[in-house]
């Protein structure tokens, strides 16, 4: 956590990310429209937004895939591999 928060030297930026996105509109019904092969990955333990989230959005995108990976909300090194394999296996099976 302490490698994240030093990739930015403004200690804000977490809150102002925050702040966009409660001030974004909703785009629900544009995320209903996608119709392309869509694979939403979620983290098992994403403290900033909780499973539901991923499994709503999964629900919300006709036809996606959701695939649940032992990590939190970030993706970090020990991560990135299993990340990138599923992103992988997932283009492979949607050509």
């Amino acid at each position: 956590m302490r490698q994240a928060a030093g990739r930015s030297p403004e200690p804000l930026a977490a809150f102002h990310h925050a702040a966009a996105v409660l001030a974004a509109p909703d785009r629900l019904q544009l995320v209903k429209s996608i119709c392309a092969p869509t694979l939403v990955l979620h983290g098992s333990t994403d403290r900033c937004l909780p499973l539901d989230h991923g499994e709503y959005l999964a629900r919300a995108i006709p036809g996606a895939t959701l695939r649940v990976l032992a990590m939190g909300h970030m993706v970090f090194s020990d991560s990135a591999v299993r990340v990138a394999d599923e992103v992988a296996s997932f283009l492979a099976e949607s050509t």
